[in-house]
């Protein structure tokens, strides 16, 4: 592609001659602080604050105010209203499932002119328009419905480009599609936090900060080349998820009742607290010593990977729900990790620790199978807890920090 795209020292590419885009130009921390677009040479800016999450964005004199909550995700958007001469909410983002499952945009209809200390106001009627989502295995919108109308659909190449879209407009663009990012209209990339990525080309528009971690691969490339089967959910950290794991979480969580309840529903409320966290959790199989069929561990507790031995596959989803219950442990504090060959591990020497998660696996959820109800009951029973139930609440007394082998010590406690 010589000729097309141009870059600066530190590799982010500064134009693309393909898209009508020149003239990017990048902070320090290699996020686009402005850029040329289109035929018209529009100029568009963009602002940051100290995490790199955009908060503000310019095109055409029109400016857009981000807001997010504390785990980074994006709440809403404030625009200036004209028709009512101040700064308002212009839409809002709508939870659940362990992400967005649609927005809500919000138009404003001026009622008349009234004095303010001064200035001129005007009178509003305000109107809320929801939009529901459906989304693939991606996180992809497929589909926006607004009422029982559909203003929004779309087929997309593997790595994003649209082949077939739809859209008539409903109250405002379509601002998500391709796993559930933003794509800027003005340059036709996709905002993901650390980089910027270009759909058409399959391709970041910055160098990887995660790069020296993955020396075999471009620091450009997306999701190892596979979008199919990997996700990158802020263009920094690659998920992979093992397609066995994945079609059988799917199959579980989706699983409802006849009144429409959720029917495995402690592993769903497991799964959107550990989906909704700003710590990263990546599923992947691997072999295990014999008897162990699952692991948690971290290098870091920001990004914490579970290894799941897929050879007994009859628990692997046991194995799941009792990994998950030690995340919940840690989120909540709860979890003591010691230290081994620059790693973080849960051994299950913190033994009140492994028996929350046994009792959690023990549950009567339709995944449940004999081989772990012999196993929690097994470990329990080493426990002191006859039949697998506990005599005395586990935490109804302090716990010890029992120390392992030599090699293992606590080094945190999160608070």
């Amino acid at each position: 592609m010589d000729g097309v795209l141009t870059y600066d020292g530190r590799g982010n590419v500064t134009g693309n001659s393909l898209s009508n885009l020149q003239d990017i130009v990048y902070d320090t921390r290699n996020l686009p602080l402005q850029m040329v677009t289109g035929i018209t040479a529009d100029t568009v800016y963009y602002g940051y604050d100290d995490a790199g999450l955009r908060t503000r964005k310019e095109v055409n004199g029109e400016k857009t105010w981000y807001l997010y909550d504390p785990a980074g995700r994006e709440l809403g958007t404030f625009k200036m209203v004209p028709e009512v001469g101040a700064i308002k909410l212009k839409s809002y983002n709508l939870q659940g499932n362990g992400g967005s499952i649609g927005r809500v945009d919000v138009n404003y209809t001026r009622t008349g002119p009234f004095i303010n200390e001064g200035d001129t106001t005007y009178g509003y009627t305000r109107n809320d328009a929801a939009n529901y989502y459906i989304k693939d295995h991606l996180g992809s919108v497929r589909a926006t419905m607004q009422r029982a109308n559909t203003i929004f659909a779309e087929d997309t190449y593997p790595f994003g480009a649209s082949s077939q879209r739809y859209e008539d407009g409903g109250t405002a663009p379509q601002r998500f599609d391709f796993t559930g990012k933003e794509r800027d209209r003005e340059s036709g990339l996709h905002y993901f936090g650390a980089r910027n990525y270009d759909s058409d080309l399959g391709i970041w528009y910055g160098v990887d900060p995660l790069a020296d971690k993955y020396p075999g691969l471009s620091p450009y490339n997306y999701c190892i080349n596979n979008p199919v089967n990997y996700l990158d959910p802020d263009g920094m950290i690659v998920v992979i998820k093992d397609s066995t794991i994945q079609a059988l979480h799917d199959v579980r969580y989706n699983e409802k009742n006849p009144d429409g309840t959720a029917k495995n529903k402690k592993y769903v409320e497991q799964y959107n607290q550990l989906n909704a966290s700003d710590i990263v959790y990546n599923v992947v199989s691997a072999p295990l010593p014999i008897g162990k069929l699952g692991e948690f561990t971290t290098t870091d507790g920001k990004e914490i990977t579970i290894k799941l031995d897929m050879a007994d596959g009859a628990t692997i989803l046991g194995s799941l729900s009792h990994e998950f219950v030690h995340g919940q442990q840690f989120e909540g504090g709860r979890l003591e990790l010691r230290k081994s060959d620059g790693n973080w591990w849960t051994t299950g020497q913190n033994w009140d620790i492994e028996a929350e998660a046994f009792e959690k696996q023990q549950s009567k959820e339709p995944w449940f199978t004999p081989g772990n109800r012999a196993n929690t009951d097994y470990f329990l029973n080493r426990l002191g807890y006859p039949n697998g139930k506990p005599v005395t609440p586990i935490y109804g007394k302090k716990r010890e920090v029992i120390r392992g082998p030599s090699g293992f010590f606590v080094i945190q406690k999160r608070k």
